[in-house]
């Protein structure tokens, strides 16, 4: 991997419990688990420049058949970085106590 990932920036109120970086299909990407505001989830974070030519579609697609969504119909939702560096793929949403 290389340090494309180094400019990844987390919210003061998050806390990551795991970062690793990794491959989602042929797209390098960092894999989070983390916490916000009794939320858990998981993210796929990808460097915006490696993935212009995919759709959040078929990330979402290619998510839904792999072994990392906990539940098949588990809400997805994308969001981006402020400078448009990454994408974000959130899932496996968990209310926590």
């Amino acid at each position: 991997m290389t340090n494309k990932f180094n400019n990844i920036s987390t919210d003061a109120d998050t806390t990551i419990m795991l970062n690793l970086e990794t491959n989602f299909g042929e797209h390098d990407c960092v894999y989070q688990i983390w916490s916000f505001d009794n939320i858990k989830g998981s993210s796929l974070i990808f460097y915006k420049e490696d993935i212009s030519d995919v759709s959040n579609e078929e990330l979402e697609n290619e998510l839904r058949t792999s072994t990392l969504l906990t539940q098949k119909e588990s809400k997805i939702t994308f969001s981006t970085t402020e400078n448009n560096e990454y994408l974000f793929m959130n899932f496996n949403f968990e209310i926590i106590e």
